[in-house]
């Protein structure tokens, strides 16, 4: 999910990361990632990672999957980093 505004493609003036990834937590294992609260009614849980509009494309077109090793391999942290470095320029 990449950012609408008209302005500018950044989240905020204060970094250029300009949308975000959505997925299971990759570090759970699969059941804590849904609470079924009844037969018809379940709460998925994600983490979202902000990313750059290169990274946000770069998984459009390899896969989200492919983005997330990339992540892994620059050791890419779990939390809002405003200025860590772009991995798909």
């Amino acid at each position: 999910m990449r950012n609408r505004n008209d302005d500018s493609l950044s989240l905020s003036p204060n970094t250029k990361l300009a949308g975000w990834i959505f997925l299971y937590p990759p570090h759970l294992p699969k059941p804590f990632g849904m609470l079924k609260i009844s037969n018809s009614k379940a709460i998925c849980f994600l983490q979202i990672i902000p990313a750059y509009i290169e990274e946000i494309m770069y998984a459009m077109r390899y896969s989200t999957e492919s983005l997330i090793e990339k992540f892994a391999q620059f050791g890419i942290p779990d939390y809002v980093d405003l200025i860590r470095k772009n991995k798909c320029i």
